[in-house]
């Protein structure tokens, strides 16, 4: 038993020896290893390469020296690009062709080592037994063939595809044309092979040509290019906003209509016609510059039962380019030459109490006459009576009348003498000229539809009253010229002067009658008779002088119709006579005669 015992612990302890032995030999090896893995934080370890290079057992800093050289060099390197066809040759660097993406991975690990005892036995396997090849990863540059594209372009035969032009102020459609085109598509293939390969240096790419076909044939534009002539043709074009009207001649629809060409997944398909907007919204800005127009609220100041102050109230208006494009650009194409403008009414937001109050909403009516070729005397007395008319207010159901509103024709009231027919003849009278003032009044009260009560003619037919019928005669007191208010709120007379030019308006409230004036017949004209002459001492010898001028007699008529809305017709025919009027001329005598004369009755 005891001998058993003995026998035990020695086996212990040869087993003990035995375990203390492997420790010390692992030991060994792992310090063993974990050296060697230490020396290549200093040196490349073995079976590493970098392209063609080995760096094996080269100190690291040495190697990191190489690969940074190499690369460098790689990136300096040319390569040349050349058309055989073209006898062209073109070297590009190929820092400008490749981006290298893994430089500083590369560098990285082969300085950087994970050493721990944990990993050491891997990281000797790796170091010492595998294989380290390391190869640039790289891209080719996005813009790279578009860089090519543009040294090489002169060198190609472009392609021209038919397209409608302008050609002496018409349109003519180009000749189409093959090309014979650099093959880009196969550029990069053929540089990643030689990349691939590990050849950076002393590369050539020989850049081949493919022949292309036009997409676009000159029959395939045949029949838009007749299409556009039409349009072209169908000139000019007339934009209206309102009364304002623009045309647009051959010129401008050359410099207007442009042409897109369709394509589908890189096929032709078809031509569109359109006008360009921008140069369209150049027009239209113009137009609306010189016609848009801003709201006006009104404004009405009275003193004295006289009107001192009127503006009326008026919508604005503003010209819709958009809806005006969209609709010039439909008619053109559909061969239309009028096109109306879209134009959008703007309503004001506040208005004028007192224009609302007295009614003067709307313009009733507009008469006119000239008077170009009067005589200073005559343009004066024109204004002071205009002057007296404008801003009357006549109140629903009242009369107006000229002759009240003028008062007494005098010196005292400022009217200078002039020409008027009086009887028999022509003499001068203050206030000569006022009948331009009455015939102006007949035409506006006319023209708003009102009755007229008083209106008498001229004896003669005068030049500033034509057409014959229309004119109206005043002499205070008799005749007058004098017409009804029956509309249901005030109507306002306001007159106007420019240049030779009477205007007078009337604004009150319209209440949807209808006026219908017919144009004046002049009939059974009749020549006047033959001059009458007296001879007067008071001229000199052989001066002639005519106190009266001829006119041919004539009688006039027009029709005077006004439908209101209640149904109810008024038609009245003014009629016009006017006699023949002798010319009447003074003429000198001789000197003998007149001495004669003298001693005679002495």
């Amino acid at each position: 038993m005891f001998n058993r015992k003995i026998k035990n612990k020695k086996n212990i302890k040869k087993i003990n020896k035995r375990i203390l032995k492997i420790f010390i030999v692992l030991f060994f090896i792992f310090t063993l290893l974990f050296l060697i893995n230490k020396i290549f934080l200093i040196y490349t370890p073995p079976k590493t390469t970098f392209l063609d290079k080995n760096l094996s057992f080269r100190k690291i800093d040495e190697s990191v020296f190489i690969i940074e050289n190499e690369i460098k060099n790689i990136k300096n390197s040319s390569i040349i690009f050349e058309s055989k066809d073209d006898d062209f040759k073109e070297d590009i660097k190929i820092k400008d062709i490749i981006l290298i993406k893994n430089e500083e991975e590369i560098i990285n690990n082969l300085k950087n080592k994970n050493l721990k005892i944990i990993n050491t036995l891997n990281l000797f396997f790796n170091n010492v037994f595998k294989n380290k090849e390391y190869n640039l990863d790289y891209e080719i540059k996005d813009n790279f063939i578009d860089t090519l594209k543009f040294i090489f372009s002169p060198y190609e035969e472009k392609i021209e595809n038919s397209r409608i032009v302008i050609e002496d102020s018409n349109y003519s459609i180009t000749e189409d044309k093959n090309g014979r085109i650099f093959v880009w598509g196969e550029v990069k293939e053929k540089l990643k092979s030689k990349f691939n390969e590990n050849n950076f240096y002393n590369l050539k790419i020989n850049l081949n040509k493919e022949i292309k076909n036009p997409k676009i044939k000159k029959e395939d534009l045949e029949n838009y290019f007749n299409n556009a002539t039409s349009i072209l043709n169908n000139n000019p074009i007339k934009l209206k906003y309102k009364e304002a009207e623009y045309l647009l001649n051959k010129e401008d629809l050359l410099d207007l209509i442009k042409f897109d060409y369709i394509f589908e997944k890189e096929e032709f398909l078809k031509v569109i016609i359109k006008i360009d907007k921008v140069k369209m919204f150049e027009i239209l800005d113009r137009i609306a510059k010189e016609n848009d127009k801003n709201v006006e609220e009104g404004e009405l100041i009275i003193e004295n039962d006289k009107v001192i102050s009127f503006k009326p109230i008026l919508n604005g208006y503003s010209l819709d380019k958009e809806a005006s494009f969209e609709i010039i650009e439909n008619k053109i194409l559909d061969l239309k030459n009028e096109i109306d403008l879209i134009i959008t009414e703007i309503i004001p937001e506040a208005t004028n109490s007192e224009v609302v109050k007295y009614g003067l909403i709307d313009k009733l009516g507009e008469g006119e006459s000239n008077f170009y070729g009067s005589s200073r005397n005559r343009i004066h007395n024109i204004e002071l009576g205009s002057s007296y008319v404008n801003g009357t207010l006549v109140k629903p159901g009242e009369e107006f009348s000229l002759i009240n509103t003028l008062g007494v024709i005098s010196s005292e009231k400022g009217y200078l003498p002039e020409l008027v027919i009086k009887g028999n003849e022509t003499i001068k009278e203050y206030g000569g000229g006022l009948c331009q003032v009455g015939t102006t009044t007949f035409r506006v009260a006319l023209s708003a539809g009102l009755p007229i009560i008083e209106r008498r003619n001229h004896s003669y037919r005068v030049s500033f009253y034509e057409p014959a019928g229309t004119d109206a005669t005043i002499y205070y007191p008799k005749p007058d010229m004098r017409f009804l208010n029956d509309t249901p709120n005030y109507i306002l007379i306001m007159t106007e002067i420019d240049d030779y030019d009477l205007k007078y308006t009337i604004w009150g409230t319209y209440d949807d009658r209808k006026i219908t004036i017919t144009e004046p017949i002049i009939k059974n004209i009749v020549s006047p008779p033959p001059t009458k002459w007296t001879d007067t001492c008071d001229l000199e010898e052989g001066e002639v002088k005519c106190t009266e001028l001829a006119h041919n007699g004539a009688d006039a008529e027009f029709d005077y119709i006004v439908e209101y809305k209640d149904g109810e017709k008024k038609e009245v025919t003014f009629k016009s006579h006017y006699v023949p009027w002798q010319q009447v001329c003074l003429r000198g005598k001789s000197e003998e005669i007149c001495e004669q004369e003298a001693n005679e009755n002495e």
